[in-house]
C-alpha cells in the first residue's frame, strides 16, 4: 500500500508517490552515506505513519541496528523544506554505539499529511513534536530520550522546550546550526524584495507558496569557493522529498520562532546541551548562537565551532572528526542517568 495523505497538490511541491514499505535512499544520499557512514549496509530502517491528535499523519523513519547493546534513543527534527530521509547519515554514525534515531516528516513536509508547504502556526509544528516525543518515549522501555534539531529543527525544538506542555523526560540536547539567530548579512537584496512581495500579499494570499527553498549556488559561496559539498548540493536539488516552495504564512511563522526561541529558549534549556556550528555558516549568526549557550540555564552545555564546515555539516569532510564527539558526548550523558 502507498503512503497516500490527504494534501493539496500543486505544481510546486507535487507529492511523492512512493511504496513506503520500501523507500530507497535517494542515488546521491546514498553515495555521500558510502563516503562518510562507517557501515550502512548494517543500518536497518523502520517506516509507519504517526497520527497527532489532531488527526494529521506524520510519516515516520527508526534506524536501528542488530546486535548492539541499546543504550539509547536520539529523536531528531529536521530543516525547512527538507525530510526525515538525511538524518540516517547521523544514524549511521551513532547506532554501532547503543543509540536508535527517530524521525518524523513535519506537516505539509516530505510524506507527512497536510498543506504541502504551508502550516496555519508554528504551535502546530512544537504540539506534533511534543506528541512524537512522547510517542518514542513510549515505545522506548525505559531508554534515556535526547533531542536532537538541525536548522530549523532547531527552531522546531527550541521552541518545544519552551512550551514545555506534555514532554517526556529528555536527557540530552544536541543543536546543529540552529534557527534561533540569523545572520543578516545571509539576506540579499534579492531576498528583501521577495519578502517585500510577501507582505504585501499576506493579507490576500497568506497560503501562497511564494519563498523557495532549494539551494541557491551564490548562497553555498564565501570569498567565491564553494562552501557545501557538491554531492549534497545535487541531493538537495534532485530530491523529490523536498519542497520547493513554502508560503508567506510558513516563513512569517518560522520568523516567530526565530525570536521566541532566542528571547525565551535559554531560560528553557536545563538539559545538558551542546551545540554545534560550522566556521562557514553562511546563515546562522555565531555570536547570537554563542550569547543563546551562555545564557541557557542548563550547567552542563558546550559551544563548538567546526573549522571549515558550513550549515549542513553531517556531509562535510571538515565534520568527520565531530562524530566520536557526538558519540562520547551522548554515552557519557546515558550513562549519569543510569547512575
Amino acid at each position: 500500500m502507498k503512503g497516500v495523505c490527504e494534501t493539496r497538490r500543486n505544481r510546486f511541491n507535487p507529492f511523492p508517490e512512493v511504496d513506503i514499505r520500501k523507500i530507497p535512499y535517494h542515488p546521491a544520499l546514498q553515495q555521500l552515506r558510502e563516503r562518510y557512514s562507517p557501515d550502512p549496509a548494517s543500518t536497518k530502517q523502520e517506516t509507519g505513519y504517526f497520527t497527532a491528535a489532531d488527526g494529521t499523519r506524520l510519516f515516520t523513519r527508526r534506524w536501528y541496528k542488530d546486535g548492539v547493546q541499546r543504550k539509547g534513543v536520539v529523536v531528531c527534527f529536521h530543516g525547512l523544506g527538507g525530510d526525515s530521509e538525511y538524518f540516517v547519515l547521523f544514524a549511521d554514525q551513532v547506532l554501532a554505539a547503543g543509540f536508535e534515531v527517530a524521525i518524523h516528516d513535519y506537516a505539509g513536509h516530505g510524506l507527512s499529511g497536510g498543506i504541502r508547504g504551508d502550516i496555519d502556526a508554528i504551535a502546530t509544528y512544537t504540539r506534533h513534536a511534543a506528541e512524537y516525543l512522547q510517542h518514542v518515549h513510549a515505545r522506548a522501555r525505559g531508554l534515556p530520550i535526547f533531542a536532537l534539531g538541525e536548522s530549523m529543527g532547531g527552531t522546531v525544538l527550541v521552541n518545544t522546550l519552551v512550551d514545555g506542555v506534555g514532554l517526556p523526560p529528555i536527557e540530552g540536547v544536541l543543536l546543529f546550526a540552529p534557527g534561533i539567530k540569523i545572520k543578516s548579512s545571509s539576506v540579499s537584496f534579492k531576498d528583501v524584495m521577495m519578502v517585500l512581495g510577501m507582505v504585501l500579499t499576506y493579507p490576500f494570499k497568506p497560503g501562497r507558496l511564494s519563498y523557495s527553498v532549494r539551494p541557491v549556488r551564490e548562497k553555498t559561496l564565501k570569498d567565491g569557493l564553494e562552501t557545501m559539498d557538491p554531492l549534497h548540493f545535487e541531493y538537495d536539488m534532485e530530491n523529490p522529498l523536498h519542497l520547493d516552495r513554502v508560503s508567506t504564512r510558513l516563513i512569517l511563522q518560522l520568523h516567530k520562532g526565530f525570536n521566541r526561541g532566542f528571547k525565551l529558549g535559554p531560560g528553557s534549556m536545563k538539559q545538558p546541551l551542546v551545540v554545534f556550528l560550522g566556521e562557514n555558516d553562511l546563515a546562522i549568526d555565531r555570536d547570537g548562537v554563542r550569547a543563546f549557550v551562555d545564557r541557557s540555564a542548563a550547567a552542563d552545555k558546550d559551544f563548538i565551532v567546526v573549522p571549515g564546515a558550513p550549515h549542513a555539516m553531517f556531509t562535510h569532510r571538515s565534520f568527520q572528526p565531530c562524530w566520536e564527539t557526538v558519540r562520547t558526548w551522548l554515552e557519557q550523558r546515558a550513562l549519569k542517568r543510569e547512575g
